[in-house]
């Protein structure tokens, strides 16, 4: 015989379970129903059409009023439900269709769910629910007499106006509460006052510094009473609700932040393009006046004068080949690279015509630059005068960080049908922190306003740009103080 002082414990009763499983239906439709967008406005409908859904809550109406942080104001926003009993039935014979809807197409998704057949909620009708829901507020909610009243409400927390502090009030508390006009204590707007029942519930939604909204809901034209349970289930729909607008805020702010980012990466290239353009056409003036006095075109120069024009004309060569690469950059993350056309290309002798454009720029630096041959060198499928400029510029990147008197060889292997053309140096190298970002823009390893090495960090830049417009690709290997490894991939052409 069981003891006394231990109460037995009974099997819950089929109503009890069809019950606690009509409840996880509802929770696990309303949870797919807000991961099923990140539209603010579509989050605001699941939750008014959750709320008075027979498959939700099944309240007779619900009240959205959104916060204004600006002015610390709540707005009235949108309503769903009816004024009076007769616009009720209407409202609710087309709900029910609605619902009826939902509910065929629930059973016939059972077999969904082979674990758990019984249990007549998927995935996919939650989001036919969501569907169903965002398209109950802009089919019934946008244009209804409850609407029109609500979105003349509005309620400051600057007021004298002890009534319109009501929503403010309720906000703070963060928890679903009952409320009963009928208390002499409870003061709210008169407009919503002239829509509500008696017994009412405000649903505070927020997040966890910031206000978003507050939704009321009552059942004037249900036969349901609100009961002390109700707050009890709706926190749990609050704190949902709240994380769905929560998420939804932060998207929008970053979508926000990422279309204004592109806007500025816009301008950014038009003025970098149009300023390189305005100095072009000046520096190469000055270059070629430079050149025609060097020449002596113009009369003998004493090799003092020489000495200074070399200098100012070796100068002038830079700027223009710096502004050349500006020109680049801007109009290849502008535009991207026109006229694309791929086709069997042979490397070799654009390898050496960018050998022979990389020491007239750096005649000035003893570099010896060794292309490296054993056996054929196959064809591959690029873009002719994108793969020179590739080369020219990785080349002249590697020149530009070797010691005087340094090597650069360049090898070709093939490997995976592909060819491989590694440009060696025996630079100064580059740390592991800086190896994934020398392909950034204006981007270097050497920020400092003193750094030994010119240039703006453009060169691998239009490097990254011109191979992903032509189809290749590019991986880089570097050890500090010792040199660097940049190894082009082009498919070998058949």
């Amino acid at each position: 015989m069981m003891p006394e002082h231990v109460k037995s414990i009974s099997a819950p009763t089929e109503r009890e379970i069809g019950e606690s499983l009509k409840e996880f239906q509802t929770f696990n439709r309303i949870i797919t129903a807000f991961s099923s967008t990140s539209n603010l406005e579509d989050i605001f409908g699941i939750i008014l059409s959750s709320l008075i859904s027979a498959q939700g809550f099944n309240f007779s109406r619900s009240i959205l009023f959104t916060f204004d942080a600006k002015f610390d104001t709540f707005n009235g926003s949108l309503a769903l439900g009816s004024s009076s009993h007769e616009e009720a039935v209407i409202f609710n014979e087309e709900m029910e269709k609605e619902e009826v809807a939902l509910q065929t197409i629930i059973m016939n998704h059972k077999d969904d769910m082979p674990l758990q057949p019984d249990l007549e909620m998927s995935c996919l009708p939650g989001l036919q629910a969501a569907s169903l829901w965002i398209s109950t507020v802009q089919k019934f909610g946008l244009q209804n007499p409850i609407t029109d009243a609500v979105r003349r409400i509005s309620c400051s927390a600057n007021s004298k106006r002890q009534e319109e502090h009501f929503l403010h009030e309720v906000s703070e508390s963060n928890v679903p509460m009952i409320h009963n006009r009928t208390d002499s204590r409870i003061r709210i707007p008169a407009g919503l006052a002239k829509i509500l029942d008696n017994v009412f519930i405000t649903i505070p939604v927020r997040g966890k510094a910031q206000r978003y909204a507050v939704v009321v809901v009552d059942r004037k034209f249900s036969p349901l009473p609100i009961t002390q349970e109700d707050p009890y289930y709706l926190q749990w729909f609050a704190n949902q609700a709240s994380l769905a607008v929560e998420n939804a805020v932060l998207y929008n702010n970053l979508q926000s932040a990422y279309n204004d980012l592109k806007e500025i990466d816009i301008l950014k290239s038009n003025f970098l393009s149009t300023i390189s353009h305005e100095l072009r056409t000046p520096l190469t003036t000055i270059y070629g006046f430079l050149e025609i006095l060097l020449d002596g075109k113009v009369g003998p120069i004493p090799e003092e004068q020489r000495t200074l024009l070399l200098r100012a004309s070796k100068n002038s060569a830079h700027l223009i080949n710096m502004v050349k690469d500006l020109i680049d950059v801007a109009e290849l993350q502008a535009y991207g690279v026109t006229n694309v056309k791929i086709e069997p290309v042979a490397p070799l002798p654009l390898v050496l015509s960018a050998i022979n454009r990389v020491r007239k720029r750096k005649y000035y630096k003893p570099v010896h630059i060794s292309p490296i041959i054993e056996g054929d060198i196959p064809r591959i499928l690029a873009e002719e005068n994108s793969l020179e400029r590739i080369i020219y510029h990785i080349l002249d990147n590697a020149v530009k960080f070797s010691p005087n008197e340094g090597e650069v060889s360049i090898r070709f292997s093939e490997e995976n049908e592909e060819l491989h053309i590694s440009i060696i140096d025996e630079g100064i190298g580059i740390k592991p922190e800086h190896l994934s970002r020398i392909f950034d823009s204006f981007y270097q390893a050497d920020a400092k306003l003193s750094r030994a090495f010119d240039g703006m960090g453009l060169g691998l830049s239009i490097t990254r740009l011109l191979l992903s417009a032509t189809g290749g690709k590019i991986h880089a290997e570097s050890t500090p103080g010792k040199g660097s490894t940049f190894t082009i991939l082009y498919p070998i052409a058949k």
